[in-house]
């Protein structure tokens, strides 16, 4: 979990840089399709299916749909705020997804974890400071991508063990893909052929939101 957040937070710098270049749709599709690519090469290398029922059943579905809602409306929180307000909301996932495994899942939590949410809930409030500049109202796609984030590692907790992370991986990124297309018509921006440099900077993205990606989903269904 710990790779998984740093993996993320050096992701979400590249993915900044590039927002503020190219359309957010045609990030979310390159980086969801670039992120695929790389799961189905590693799937195959280790003779893992990835096409399977068990991947159109009812908790993948919900799964794919936390995946494109988190992924949107974070990707459009980190192009659209500043980054540290974006990464400090996001920083209250875990604290959400305890929360909805007591409930979900009915895992005992007892009251040392409930006081350690809490604590990290303010942490998160102190640093976010509500009614200072770097929090508006956009501040609000965070929290909306914070929610299907959560809800996302939840399903991916019930994900039929038939899947394994790579291909939960390859699932995941091309929700982002779907996200992104999703996106396009109302973004309204024609796509544009990438600098070198900017480039760089969503290959560098997937890579670590790869890393991130697979050391999350190792910690949530082991």
């Amino acid at each position: 979990m710990t790779l998984a957040m740093a993996g993320f937070a050096v992701e979400d710098m590249f993915l900044k840089s590039a927002g503020g270049t190219l359309p957010v749709a045609q990030v979310m599709i390159a980086f969801g399709a670039g992120g695929a690519i790389i799961f189905s090469l590693l799937a195959r290398v280790r003779g893992e299916p990835v096409f399977l029922r068990e991947a159109l059943g009812r908790t993948m579905m919900i799964r794919n749909g936390f995946e494109v809602t988190g992924r949107l409306f974070y990707t459009l929180a980190i192009v659209l705020t500043p980054l540290s307000s974006a990464t400090a909301i996001l920083q209250a996932t875990p604290i959400v997804v305890v929360a909805g495994a007591a409930i979900v899942f009915k895992e005992d939590v007892g009251w040392r974890r409930w006081t350690a949410i809490l604590v990290g809930l303010v942490g998160v409030l102190i640093i976010l400071r509500p009614g200072a500049d770097s929090f508006t109202p956009l501040s609000l796609l965070a929290v909306l991508g914070l929610l299907g984030f959560a809800g996302r590692d939840l399903a991916t907790r019930a994900a039929p063990p038939s899947l394994g992370t790579f291909a939960l991986g390859v699932w995941g990124f091309s929700a982002i893909v779907v996200a992104g297309l999703v996106y396009a018509p109302i973004e309204g921006r024609a796509f544009l052929m990438p600098a070198p440099t900017v480039a760089a900077f969503l290959l560098l993205a997937i890579i670590f939101g790869v890393v991130g990606y697979a050391a999350l989903t190792l910690s949530l269904i082991h």
